[in-house]
């Protein structure tokens, strides 16, 4: 299955280190979200420094790590 995933974003033109999400905020911003499951809550090389690239730019990058991350962000929708 996740085999199936990450050749279908390659495909996509997803490169190592994209995000999971892109989400495109009512105030026009962009934000972006990397997903960890709780096995593994640390990012690759490629995500920080993909983060890195996405905050010198001025964009939003959160890293949820938890499904309540998730929950307060919609519960408290917020500019980041």
């Amino acid at each position: 299955m996740r085999y199936g995933f990450i050749n279908h974003h390659k495909r996509m033109g997803y490169t190592a280190g994209s995000p999971d999400l892109v989400l495109l905020m009512n105030d026009g911003e962009t934000l972006l979200v990397e997903l960890k499951d709780g096995k593994n809550n640390n990012q690759s090389e490629e995500q920080k420094y993909f983060e890195g690239m996405a905050r010198n730019r001025g964009h939003n990058y959160v890293v949820w790590r938890k499904f309540e991350d998730a929950v307060e962000f919609v519960k408290g929708y917020r500019k980041l």
